[in-house]
């Protein structure tokens, strides 16, 4: 993806971590994302307060169980409402009176919701989704300063249906990484993540990039991996999957999610495995085995490097809290 198009983000990305820890001026330091629920509906968790802009509120509906049944939504507000994949997610999605999503989406899915839209959504999987809430004279203001006071239209604005876009996921992992008390933030880091976040929505020129893979072939290549998720399967064999070689699906891969093939198995891998130590009494080695790991080493060391612990330890913190 070509991020010249949207050089204010990479810029604000340049500096966040520099800006995470800045004093905030003697106020407490807070948290910018609240527990959603139900599906949806912010909870008054504000990112930022702009002077020039307005408001950025954000809520994260995360379910590991009880997931299933339909859940609707009427975008009622003069908003835009914007939901970023955190984790791998199977589901039905519709917006708008038309079916946007139908099976399975990589980490960093994004649909952009207009004002006045209902939305349905069934999970049949563990989902971990950011909602950010967008006023529409936020981004019309926004539009105005970035563009000599034109004003924004629909060619700015993605369409109705899902795209990917590593930037705005990436922004998204940071906002959310303040749920946890030794991230919060202070004001100078909210300003700063927040324009990024303008930056990179208003306007999405880039996300219609990368997006020349059939929506059919993705999925097929998707549904494969979910049903051979515990065998030994390679990049060549869900290049084979959908009638393409290696080399040409692995790149039309990458392009139209922003991940490789290689580090999308593994993301699925590790999200199985993590399933099935919260939820069965497997040993880790049977937990490895049925999440498509070699060895019991292999897994403890990719698990490890993922999440910071040992999946015997990750396992043992879940349950007792220690």
């Amino acid at each position: 993806m070509d991020e010249t198009l949207v050089p204010q983000s990479s810029l604000a990305l340049q500096f966040l971590p520099k800006f995470e820890r800045l004093n905030t001026g003697g106020r407490p330091p807070r948290s910018l994302v609240a527990v959603e629920s139900p599906w949806r509906v912010p909870c008054g968790a504000v990112v930022a307060e702009l002077p020039s802009l307005g408001r950025l509120e954000a809520s994260r509906w995360k379910q590991d169980s009880d997931f299933g049944g339909r859940r609707v939504s009427h975008n009622d507000q003069d908003r835009y409402i914007i939901g970023i994949q955190l984790a791998s997610i199977s589901v039905e999605f519709r917006n708008a009176g038309r079916i946007v999503a139908d099976g399975r989406l990589a980490p960093g899915a994004t649909h952009f919701s207009r004002p006045g839209e209902l939305a349905a959504v069934e999970v049949k999987s563990p989902c971990d989704v950011l909602h950010l809430y967008v006023p529409r004279e936020a981004s019309t203001r926004y539009y105005a300063e970035i563009s000599d006071g034109k004003e924004i239209n629909e060619d700015h604005i993605p369409g109705n249906e899902i795209f990917y876009d590593r930037t705005l996921e990436q922004l998204g992992r940071l906002i959310v990484a303040t749920q946890n008390e030794r991230e919060s933030a202070g004001d100078l880091y909210l300003e700063s993540l927040s324009l990024a976040i303008f930056a990179r929505l208003f306007p999405m020129r880039g996300a219609q990039q990368g997006q020349n893979v059939p929506r059919w072939r993705l999925q097929r290549a998707m549904d494969y991996i979910e049903a051979n998720l515990a065998e030994s399967i390679g990049i060549s064999d869900i290049a084979s999957s959908v009638g393409l070689t290696r080399m040409h699906f692995a790149r039309q891969f990458r392009e139209a999610t922003g991940h490789t093939l290689h580090s999308y198995l593994q993301e699925r891998r590790l999200e199985q495995a993590q399933h099935l130590l919260r939820k069965s009494e497997m040993s880790i080695l049977d937990v490895a085995l049925n999440s498509g790991f070699s060895s019991h080493a292999h897994f403890a060391t990719v698990f490890k490097k993922k999440l910071g612990a040992t999946p015997n330890d990750w396992r043992r913190k879940l349950l007792f809290g220690t």
